[in-house]
């Protein structure tokens, strides 16, 4: 197989990223630009008013520039979880920006919007046939909480993003996702290792917070059959074996597990080298001992 680039501009649209790194970043010829748009960090808020963390300035500023780079490398550009919560209306808000934007900059694009609202008759059911349950230390679940719940939304994994990816769309704004899925995506779909396309996804996610300089926002993960490689584009910024390492530690309860919607991933025997310290890239050669556990 060919390598596959998936170029992620930052951890989350809204928090910024290096205009020049983005440029080299397109400059090196990206398969596809993938940014996460969501977060848990500053509460549930967020989801239970159906509404952006960032203001709507700070999104279409960064949007813009995303959508400009898109066209010059003429590659698609998925966001997950849009407007912080991933609500129908909130992928609906981010389709408006897009379209006033297409208008402002002429450009002629193909959409495609993945929706992950639940219905509450739907989720009550599950409950009932227990199927669902609360996670640990949230409140026991009861159908009363269910009806005071003000959106709920589903936790799109890899296959919901590669049938956005299918329908040849120039951008697509889904809703609720996991961070990994919108990266992961199309090198599961072009034949890349499954077990490194998992892992090197998560090490991606928050952009160049696997790397010496956090802030610089913006990271280049190459996959194959093989592994994956990951490199900062910003001139400041270096993956060493540490810096990527750590982050199976963020946001994660286990530094060797990863969970997903359709099974978990386990890198415990997995082998990081440094492999070009003046392009700072970092070469993850899981091999036999990278494993993924499917659940049926």
């Amino acid at each position: 197989m060919i390598p596959i680039k998936v170029l992620v501009p930052s951890g989350v649209l809204g928090l910024g990223f290096d205009l020049e790194a983005l440029k080299h970043g397109i400059e090196n010829n990206p398969d596809i630009i993938s940014i996460d748009g969501g977060s848990t960090d500053s509460g549930p808020f967020s989801l239970g008013s159906g509404t952006s963390k960032y203001s709507r300035a700070a999104i279409k500023a960064e949007w813009k520039s995303l959508m400009l780079a898109r066209e010059k490398a003429n590659v698609p550009l998925v966001i997950g979880s849009c407007g912080t919560c991933g609500t129908n209306g909130m992928v609906d808000w981010m389709e408006n920006i897009t379209i006033e934007l297409a208008e402002e900059l002429n450009q002629h694009l193909k959409i495609a919007k993945l929706y992950c609202d639940q219905e509450k008759n739907y989720i009550k059911k599950s409950f009932k046939l227990n199927k669902i349950l609360s996670l640990n230390p949230a409140p026991k679940l009861n159908n009363k909480v269910i009806d005071e719940m003000t959106n709920i939304v589903a936790l799109a994994g890899a296959e919901q993003i590669q049938e956005c990816i299918n329908t040849g769309a120039d951008i697509i704004l889904a809703g609720r996702t996991t961070d990994t899925a919108i990266i992961s995506a199309l090198p599961l779909m072009m034949g890349a290792n499954l077990g490194s396309s998992w892992h090197g996804a998560k090490v991606a996610e928050c952009g160049a917070l696997c790397s010496t300089n956090p802030t610089s926002g913006i990271v280049m993960v190459e996959f194959d059959k093989a592994g994956f490689t990951i490199e900062p584009m910003s001139k400041n910024a270096f993956c060493t074996s540490e810096t990527v390492a750590a982050h199976m530690l963020y946001e994660n309860a286990d530094p060797y597990i990863l969970h997903e919607p359709g099974g978990y991933l386990d890198v415990t025997y997995s082998n990081y080298y440094n492999i070009n310290k003046k392009r700072s890239e970092l070469r993850v050669q899981p091999g036999i001992h990278q494993k993924i556990i499917v659940l049926s």
